[in-house]
């Protein structure tokens, strides 16, 4: 299997999945690891369920489902932490 590396930004993070924005899609049925950079380099494991091309060119807004829920205290911890927007 080849793996793939792509950018994206969270636009929503809950216990259960995430909502991302990326440049282009994932394959179908391809297992998706997002890397929480901010948060010491946590990886949360998952698939993506649906896809949206987005109102902005060129991205696309892809639902993220984990396939364990995100731990509460991890969570927490990813929320509470500063964003390059503060």
């Amino acid at each position: 299997m080849v793996e793939t590396t792509m950018d994206a930004r969270v636009v929503n993070l809950s216990r259960g999945g995430a909502g991302l924005l990326v440049r282009e899609l994932p394959p179908p049925d391809a297992p998706l690891r997002l890397v929480l950079t901010g948060s010491q380099g946590v990886v949360v494991e998952g698939w993506a369920v649906a896809s949206r091309a987005q109102s902005e060119r060129g991205w696309w807004f892809v639902h993220m489902r984990f396939s364990r829920d995100c731990p509460s205290r991890l969570l927490d911890r990813i929320l509470e932490e500063p964003t390059d927007e503060d």
